[in-house]
């Protein structure tokens, strides 16, 4: 088992995937957009416009150290 092995999926609002939780140095994102279940299709974009969902998906899934916070699965793919 590797951490990278692991991808969870949100069902919410989207991620912002510019968000400094899921964006590594070199600017690798952790988020892959795949599919709109509002739209019912494939979809290339994801962003939440509420912010719910990135901060769903930030305690699921966040990497930055903060006050020695971090997600659950810090190492995860998130599927908004």
């Amino acid at each position: 088992f590797h951490p990278l092995d692991v991808t969870v999926f949100v069902l919410d609002t989207g991620i912002r995937s510019s968000h400094y939780e899921f964006v590594e140095e070199g600017g690798f994102g952790r988020v892959v957009c795949a599919y709109d279940a509002f739209a019912n299709k494939k979809t290339s974009g994801c962003e939440d416009r509420v912010g719910h969902g990135t901060f769903v998906s930030s305690v699921i899934a966040g990497r930055v150290y903060v006050r020695s916070i971090v997600g659950i699965q810090p190492f995860s793919l998130t599927h908004p």
